[in-house]
């Protein structure tokens, strides 16, 4: 059998793996996995202080993760550069 090759419209605009962050000594996000294609919509929903904002903050690098991986367009985090896609 043979895999179909991927195309860049076939990755994730956005992968998060295992993701885990604080602020502070405070722990938010545990374990976190979200992945998002290009084209779909995606609403966080959740109680105040449950890691809405902390969630969308480490996606775009304004919170490190502890631990965990994320990933955008295909391009593992500390190498992506394209942020006006």
């Amino acid at each position: 059998m043979q895999s179909t090759p991927r195309t860049a419209d076939d990755q994730p605009v956005i992968s998060l793996r295992g993701a885990t962050a604080s602020l502070g000594s405070r722990p938010v996000l545990r374990g976190v996995d979200l992945t998002v294609h290009r084209g779909e919509v995606v609403a966080l929903l959740g109680a105040n202080g449950s890691g809405k904002s902390t969630a969308v903050r480490a996606v775009v690098g304004q919170v490190p993760l502890s631990d965990g991986t994320l990933s955008l367009f295909g391009t593992e985090f500390p190498r992506f550069r394209q942020w006006s896609r």
